[in-house]
């Protein structure tokens, strides 16, 4: 009913709209059937220990109480892209990141089991192009500064939270703030499921509970209406902080052919402050 609501009221309010679909899924049927690309131009990936732990303990929580219920956490954003099944996300980025960082630490924990192989799957996967040319991808796919590469060598590790850490230090690639919390993130999940799940039956009626029994609600519509129910979601109040919708606010003014250009303007500013280890809100309550 309140998802219901919630629909009813941005398609009451945005008369111009284009056409808003939603679907419920699990975890399992969303990166079965979904590529999830993050756009350069969205918030990076922000959730420290505490946030990623949160999530956990919640799911951990309904998994303790017997709970065969559906475990909803909210909605998520998305655009759709030219590829089939293939969408931008607007809205959601760090609860889908940390689910595909949690597949492939289950990956890796359920060595020698068949669960490997469906979770590889929900991983990375083939698919036809629009030229006919068969494409290997990531299921998520982060595309700010080098996060790519961080999650492609993530995956291609496939290792524990050490053995990652070494092979992305080895690699090259330099990581720093959002990139660091993609490492740590992982770590996290992955001493999670060690010390809560430590024998081969809790870890399947784990993952059996996750695949099927936590649900979202995925709204997707063009990416300039997108970008407006971001706008709408958080004035209602799961809100972001001011630079993130600073930065929203600066996508809406300008065409999707200018967004790289902006971008690249954007990180201009919030990446010495990165660097810096300073909060780009405490700047942008100074230089305002």
């Amino acid at each position: 009913l309140v998802h219901d609501l919630f629909i009813n009221k941005i398609k009451t309010s945005e008369r111009n709209m284009a056409k808003i679909e939603n679907h419920k899924y699990s975890i399992e049927e969303a990166f079965r059937e979904c590529f999830y690309i993050i756009p350069d131009y969205q918030r990076e990936y922000v959730w420290t220990d505490k946030e990623v732990n949160q999530l956990l303990e919640d799911i951990n929580e309904q998994i303790d109480a017997g709970s065969t219920r559906e475990y909803f956490i909210g909605t998520v954003l998305v655009s759709p892209t030219e590829q089939k099944n293939q969408y931008n996300v607007i809205d959601g980025q760090q609860r889908l990141t940390t689910f595909f960082l949690l597949l492939c630490a289950l990956k890796n924990i359920f060595q020698g089991e068949p669960q490997r192989q469906a979770l590889s799957g929900l991983i990375s996967t083939s698919y036809t192009d629009s030229g006919g040319e068969t494409q290997v991808s990531l299921k998520l796919e982060p595309r700010y500064e080098n996060a790519s590469d961080v999650m492609n060598k993530l995956v291609e590790i496939d290792g524990d939270p050490m053995t990652v850490r070494s092979g992305v230090m080895a690699s090259g690639i330099t990581s720093f703030g959002s990139l660091e919390n993609l490492i740590n993130a992982y770590a996290t999940i992955y001493r999670y499921l060690k010390d809560n799940y430590d024998d081969v039956s809790k870890l399947k009626k784990y993952w059996g509970y996750l695949a099927n029994n936590v649900v979202f609600i995925q709204i997707s519509t063009d990416v300039s209406s997108a970008l407006k129910i971001f706008e709408t979601i958080n004035e209602r109040g799961v809100g972001l902080n001011s630079m993130d919708l600073l930065k929203n606010l600066l996508f809406t003014q300008v065409s999707p052919d200018q967004f790289s250009k902006l971008k690249d303007e954007w990180k201009k500013i919030t990446s010495p402050l990165e660097k810096g280890k300073e909060k780009p809100l405490r700047f942008l309550r100074y230089f305002l």
